[in-house]
């Protein structure tokens, strides 16, 4: 049987407040869509120089704080939108929209 992780992120609330105002608010200004899913969110990128190491820096970071966490990051053929897929355990909706201000209500305050 799988062991269910909590949902808890280690950072302290100044440094979740850091991560919130500079890297995750880098990377959910630029993304065109944002959608929920049953356990997470989906992010749709353009494709653009320097977007997939900011997205593996936001993963490595993320993935050592918030362990529950599940990344899948999508590169499309060619020219193809880049997603980045969130998703974990019951709750995660509500603890993404909160630690990374994601919700599909505010979809027009990122959209490009």
């Amino acid at each position: 049987m799988k062991r269910e992780l909590p949902i808890a992120c280690t950072l302290s609330e100044q440094e979740l407040r850091f991560r919130q105002e500079s890297l995750i608010r880098e990377l959910t200004t630029l993304a065109q869509k944002i959608t929920a899913l049953d356990a997470g969110y989906k992010l749709r990128f353009a494709p653009a120089d320097g977007l997939l190491p900011r997205l593996a820096e936001l993963v490595e970071q993320e993935r050592q704080c918030c362990p529950f966490l599940q990344f899948t990051l999508t590169v499309e053929p060619a020219t193809g939108p880049i997603y980045l897929t969130i998703i974990g355990p019951e709750g995660t909706n509500a603890f993404l929209e909160d630690a990374f201000q994601l919700s599909e209500e505010s979809q027009g305050f990122y959209a490009q």
